[in-house]
């Protein structure tokens, strides 16, 4: 298999382009090259309708954004902005979260 065709396959399994990077040994900016350069298409950026309508319901039930971010595979600033985006009133931890 060449690695153009190992870089398709494991975007379209799933994996994000950073962890394909590492994976085959290149940089992320070359990744999202070949993926253009094939005609891949590409996943839309953040969180799905579904992915916040789910952070938004586990949030308010008392999960912290860090957990989330665990469960989701997102960093927890962009939990944070789609769940404010949303309406989510946010807690005040005494914390960052």
């Amino acid at each position: 298999m060449s690695q153009n065709e190992q870089i398709v396959k494991l975007y379209k399994g799933g994996m994000k382009p950073v962890d394909i990077a590492r994976e085959v040994g290149t940089t992320e900016w070359t990744i999202h090259h070949r993926l253009n350069r094939l005609g891949v298409e590409r996943r839309p950026r953040g969180l799905s309708p579904a992915q916040i309508e789910e952070a938004a319901r586990l949030y308010e039930a008392g999960e912290s954004l860090r957990q989330l971010s665990l469960r989701l595979g997102f960093n927890d600033k962009t939990i944070k902005k789609a769940l404010i985006e949303a309406g989510v009133g946010m807690r005040n931890s005494g914390r960052r979260d």
